[in-house]
């Protein structure tokens, strides 16, 4: 169930904002639930990163290529 909460800016501020969205056909309300939930999924997105590096951290050492590459594999490029 959504909830009401009390943000405080600037008057002016508000006011171009509102001007602008109605201009583009959306509100302050529409808006901030647009970055909220945008907030939230980068939030997400980095703790899915730090989680995949903790895992590749684990891992270091214990993958293989299959055999050992010669030298000059190595410096090919």
């Amino acid at each position: 169930m959504p909830r009401n909460i009390t943000l405080n800016a600037d008057d002016k501020a508000i006011e171009t904002a509102r001007a602008l969205m109605k201009a583009e056909g959306t509100s302050l309300n529409e808006q901030f639930k647009l970055w909220l939930d945008a907030y939230i999924a980068e939030h997400r997105r980095k703790q899915q990163v730090e989680a995949a590096l903790t895992t590749l951290d684990a891992m270091a050492g214990k993958l293989k290529v299959g055999r050992k590459l010669t030298r000059e594999e190595m410096n090919e490029r």
